[in-house]
């Protein structure tokens, strides 16, 4: 049954992407030290972390995120952020809790990378 429910969730969420319906609160901005941050795709979450952070963040995806939603931009970037490669300073990507089976897509799907690193050092997808 809870596939079933996934698939029809994905077809409503290629429904609405060409409507250019935002999905807000779909992706949470976590930082080590201080407050959460909501954002409507992983692009403006990645976008809000500062340059050369001096803490970790997670990035968790919520079970309403849809990636073929409008807000999300593809390919998603993970671009430099100043991080020496090897330090221990971390940005992470996950799915939170109770997001079992996520699915990150175009709109398009055969056309292009849906994520690439672009420069990005000490990124972990989970």
């Amino acid at each position: 049954m809870k596939k079933i429910y996934l698939m029809l969730s994905m077809g409503l969420g290629l429904a609405f992407a060409n409507n250019s319906i935002a999905q807000p609160g779909s992706v949470v901005l976590i930082p080590n030290v201080g407050v959460s941050v909501v954002f409507p795709s992983i692009t403006s979450a990645y976008a809000a972390i500062p340059a050369s952070p001096t803490m970790n963040y997670t990035i968790e995806i919520l079970p309403i995120y849809v990636g073929t939603d409008a807000s999300e931009i593809y390919p998603i970037l993970f671009t430099d952020k100043g991080i020496t490669p090897g330090s221990a300073t971390t940005i992470t990507v996950r799915p939170a809790a109770g997001n079992n089976a996520e699915i990150i897509q175009r709109p398009t799907p055969a056309f292009g990378p849906v994520i690439s690193f672009d420069g990005g050092d000490n990124v972990i997808l989970e």
